[in-house]
């Protein structure tokens, strides 16, 4: 990302992010229509371009789950609520499974991460 993304622009673009998921569910990240050429994000995540902005590692997937040494750096999460055990062993992780079960559950998931960013940004 070109810019440095503060946690409410953060939380803005996960709570868009999730949202246009939610009601496309066959879709992944890497397809939502927000994405422009500024502000692609690491992991296809503005939590985790936040995160990665703050503490100069490139925060993956498995960065946020508790078997990575990375596990530290989920506690600048700005969803680290959501997902206290990291977000791979939480609701990102069910919602990336679940792609193989029903598209229903994944729109589900979706709608709770959306609105779990949206609480966040209530927070600030």
């Amino acid at each position: 990302m070109k810019t440095r993304l503060s946690k409410r622009a953060a939380l803005r673009m996960t709570a868009s992010l999730w949202r246009w998921l939610s009601l496309n569910t066959s879709q992944g990240k890497e397809s939502w229509p927000g994405w422009t050429s500024d502000n692609l994000c690491v992991s296809a995540c503005p939590c985790c371009e936040y995160v990665k902005q703050r503490t100069g590692h490139n925060p993956t997937c498995a960065g946020f789950s508790r078997r990575d040494n990375a596990f530290t750096d989920r506690e600048k999460c700005p969803l680290k609520t959501l997902w206290p055990e990291g977000c791979v062993d939480g609701v990102f992780g069910d919602w990336h499974r679940s792609e193989r079960v029903s598209l229903k559950r994944r729109a589900e998931l979706a709608r709770l991460i959306s609105n779990a960013a949206k609480n966040e940004l209530k927070k600030l």
